[in-house]
């Protein structure tokens, strides 16, 4: 039995290529999304901590 791939006008590479490549570049934008968004965090609990007085409870 001889298995022929054929060309399906360009569907194929939808799938071979830039699904792939689309999900890479979602993928890139969501983590940098979630590191701007732990960096603020971050920022905004050290300045919460170098506002706070001395001898107060704030970690």
């Amino acid at each position: 039995m001889i298995v022929i791939f054929a060309h399906y006008g360009g569907i194929d590479e939808i799938g071979i290529f830039v699904l792939p490549a689309v999900l890479a570049i979602l993928a890139l934008r969501w983590a940098e999304k979630k590191a701007k968004r732990t960096a603020a965090v971050k920022g905004a609990a050290e300045q919460e901590a170098a506002s706070a007085p001395e001898g107060s409870d704030v970690d």
